[in-house]
């Protein structure tokens, strides 16, 4: 009886512990979020309830440009953006909010999402970005920080959430998204930072921290 136990033991004991290694190593395998969570189409529409009332996105494709609009009362704001083999890239913004307006170019494209990526990766791209006739170094970085369930009028989706900072000499701005795949932008909050004239009307208006929340996608 002891001599089958032993050889009982010497068979199937390596097998348990094999098992148990690959279940350790797929549950520390790292899940990659790919491009799907931010698709650049032409034709996207979708409506959102924003810090100025409903507000409409729209995707237009130009070459290999994507220009993605906001449009509603008293703001208007675009981005053209790039799909680079994955990372999606930024070339220029342009936005009209109430009574300020600007366009910004960049010397280089900006890394806005270096897809594939994992929770926990950050990126940073520094480079000098034109505001009319002016220009100046900025520096923006983003990090994947969690992937989250977030519900809106349009529905339930399983989201990553990204942190984008945006810093010049003068101050440091915050973006924080929900993606969802197959749609891109669920919910974002733009936290803006005070200073000078400026920043004090933001603040007076109630527009340090501007909010898009998805209600619709249309067909």
């Amino acid at each position: 009886m002891l001599r089958f136990a032993l050889v009982f033991l010497l068979v199937y004991t390596p097998v348990f512990s094999q098992n148990s290694e690959e279940s350790v190593s797929d549950t520390l395998t790292p899940k990659l979020f790919n491009s799907a969570y931010m698709p650049l189409k032409d034709g996207i529409n979708y409506i959102y309830d924003s810090s100025f009332g409903q507000t409409e996105m729209s995707m237009e494709k130009e070459d290999s440009t994507f220009r993605v609009s906001y449009n509603g009362a008293g703001i208007e704001y675009s981005q053209n953006l790039h799909n680079s083999n994955g990372h999606i890239l930024l070339t220029k913004t342009e936005n009209e909010i109430l009574f300020w307006g600007k366009t910004v170019t960049y010397e280089s494209p900006v890394t806005r999402i270096p897809f594939p990526i994992k929770i926990g990766d950050t990126w940073s791209w520094t480079g000098m970005q034109s505001i009319e006739e002016y220009s100046g170094e900025v520096t923006i970085s983003g990090e994947l920080l969690a992937e989250e369930s977030i519900t809106t009028e349009a529905g339930t989706f399983e989201c990553i959430k990204i942190e984008m900072t945006i810093k010049t000499r003068r101050k440091t701005d915050r973006l924080i998204e929900w993606l969802a795949p197959g749609i891109g932008i669920v919910k974002s909050e733009a936290h803006l930072a005070s200073g000078g004239f400026t920043g004090t009307i933001q603040s007076i208006l109630g527009l340090d921290v501007i909010e898009f929340e998805l209600v619709h996608i249309s067909d």
